[in-house]
């Protein structure tokens, strides 16, 4: 389960996925598109270990063209890497 973080810091990390969601469909002002990655990097890896855990793929819904799919793009971000920092977390304590 994961732990509860911040609210500022789950705020930050909201703020920072609605960017690199605006940047990766295209729709960000130019100074943040080459600023982007690092969100989205966590997000896909914190997806890989639930799917190699599950040993199924697991399919993310909501992503489509337009707002909405902008939207859902921010979302999965916000989500994944989230949950990427907590399996960091995890693993920090467990080689302590």
């Amino acid at each position: 389960m994961p732990t509860p973080q911040p609210h500022a810091h789950k705020a930050e990390i909201a703020s920072r996925a609605w960017d690199e969601a605006r940047a990766m469909t295209g729709t960000a002002p130019v100074h943040i598109r080459g600023a982007c990655g690092e969100l989205t990097a966590a997000a896909l890896k914190a997806y890989g270990a639930l799917s190699a855990g599950t040993g199924q793929h697991v399919p993310f819904t909501g992503l489509g063209l337009g707002a909405d799919g902008m939207r859902g793009l921010a979302v999965f971000l916000t989500v994944y890497a989230t949950e990427r920092e907590e399996q960091e977390r995890q693993l920090v304590r467990v080689h302590r």
